[in-house]
């Protein structure tokens, strides 16, 4: 080969090597598809399809008031997936506008239904599309971002990707394609399901609660009526009903992670706003989140707190969630709801969710997703806003962790060993430290008095022991705050 031959190749080779692959949210091959599932392809933030919603032939243009209706309007839709030229075009799809606040904007949030005409019409599995406006969100990246969180956290929580939106021929902009909670949905991610119900502001799990509406399911409302009459309930017997019937780790996990992104247009906090209750077929609920475009809030007022101190008013409502609320009255569920909000927070970090938003961010800030937008935000607003989103998950772990520093250590549980017998040691199983800061000092005592020397969580049962009840103290220690002291409860030492 001639030597010009050579050194052209050599610096194309340079050139594609150095400059093809600048950053992986520019890759080709870059991506955050989750599942395995045909429609999982068109919920990756890094690879926005297209869609075209066309007014029937001959039929009235597809306007604000023509689309602001309860009922689908028949519409044709296009759809690109990203990186090809290649259209779907679906035929007698229904069409309407999606939500309340958001339905005066400009930019007009829409439902889309396959099946709203055409019995069984379907589009890669899916029954609709849910494409959001993000008008109340100029970063274009809370919804994303806060979904992650969830669903890393074993919540039944939609993907999300992204669609750039035409309506009759109008280019609308970048919108974001929110998978819906329906049947699909639910399929992936519970064995069964009995009920699904939606809840729109202020929906609470009370008696009376004829606000929800059953999106999956019969008519019959006995699962909800069962639920929301432990609003009645208090303390140890309210959470001693709830643990039946509801799995409380997963309850929990839902509750702190809506505080630890201060979702407080969510379920938990005073607007008991965008939520869904699933119920199976042993008549077991699940929450399940929706509306996060107002998560990571710069607002103080708007930043939730692990022990609801701030105020709670806004408009119409004046109080917080009946699970909240009494969560927040019962020490074992706080403490529980605690332990979450720091598994979450370390989830956070594991998953570095600041990167994931950064990588979203990359792509959607490209030209040709910002470009003739409707959505007209100050290109300062949207990147202080992106930029917001990294602080705040640093914030908020700083958050909690003050928080706890200043409260007395939680109760561990703590029981002994059975039977206790002479010849043997007696141990206490203690459960796993999880607060940071706090050491644990032991104390046995044969009924009343303290037995010398034993500080451990053992202790070798002689025979001097046998008929005596033995318990054990545990005082859980945290600097600059009250010790918390408690036993196990006693018992008697067996001869061999």
């Amino acid at each position: 080969m001639p030597k010009r031959a050579i050194s052209l190749l050599v610096t194309l080779t340079l050139f594609f090597g150095l400059f093809g692959n600048v950053s992986p949210a520019h890759s080709a091959t870059a991506s955050l598809r989750e599942g395995s599932d045909k429609a999982a392809s068109l919920f990756d933030p890094l690879r926005p399809i297209r869609v075209s919603v066309i007014r029937e032939l001959g039929g009235p243009a597809l306007t604000r008031n023509y689309l602001n209706s309860p009922t689908y309007r028949r519409a044709t839709v296009k759809i690109n997936l990203y990186g090809s030229n290649k259209y779907v075009v679906i035929k007698n799809v229904g069409v309407r506008l999606k939500g309340s606040f958001t339905s005066r904007f400009q930019k007009m949030s829409l439902k889309i239904k396959f099946d709203a005409f055409v019995k069984k019409q379907e589009f890669k599995g899916l029954k609709r599309l849910t494409l959001n406006a993000m008008m109340q969100d100029p970063s274009q990246v809370h919804e994303v971002t806060a979904y992650r969180l969830f669903r890393a956290a074993g919540i039944a929580a939609p993907r999300a990707g992204y669609a750039k939106v035409r309506i009759d021929g109008s280019y609308m902009g970048l919108y974001l394609n929110l998978e819906s909670i329906d049947s699909k949905m639910l399929e992936r991610w519970f064995p069964n399901t009995e009920h699904l119900y939606s809840g729109p502001r202020p929906c609470d799990l009370t008696p009376g609660n004829s606000c929800y509406v059953a999106n999956t399911g019969t008519t019959d409302r006995t699962d909800l009526a069962k639920i929301s009459r432990l609003h009645s309930l208090s303390g140890k017997d309210w959470w001693k009903e709830l643990s039946k019937t509801t799995d409380i780790n997963r309850l929990m996990t839902f509750l702190a992670t809506e505080i630890f992104l201060s979702h407080w247009d969510g379920y938990g906090d005073f607007m008991r706003n965008n939520h869904y209750v699933h119920f199976d077929e042993d008549g077991k609920f699940t929450l399940i989140p929706w509306g996060t475009d107002q998560t990571f809030p710069w607002e103080s007022k708007h930043l939730l707190t692990w022990n609801a101190s701030k105020p709670v008013y806004i408009s119409d409502s004046t109080e917080r969630s009946s699970i909240i609320t009494h969560c927040l009255a019962y020490n074992p569920c706080q403490d529980k709801l605690l332990q979450a909000g720091l598994r979450i927070s370390k989830l956070s970090k594991k998953i570095d969710l600041a990167g994931y938003s950064q990588k979203v961010i990359q792509r959607i800030n490209q030209r040709q997703y910002s470009k003739n937008d409707t959505n007209k935000v100050p290109a300062k607003t949207r990147q202080m806003e992106q930029e917001w989103i990294a602080t705040y998950l640093n914030q908020s772990e700083r958050s909690l962790i003050n928080f706890l520093k200043i409260r007395r250590p939680s109760r561990l549980d703590a029981k002994l060993v059975t039977p206790l017998t002479v010849g043997k040691k007696a141990v206490a199983q203690v459960e796993t430290f999880w607060e940071p800061g706090v050491t644990a000092q032991y104390q046995w005592f044969n009924g009343s008095k303290p037995i010398e020397g034993a500080r451990s969580r053992s202790l070798k049962l002689s025979s001097d022991f046998a008929g005596d009840r033995l318990k054990l103290r545990i005082t859980l220690k945290k600097d600059g705050v009250a010790d918390t002291v408690y036993f196990t409860r006693s018992h008697k030492v067996l001869a061999k």
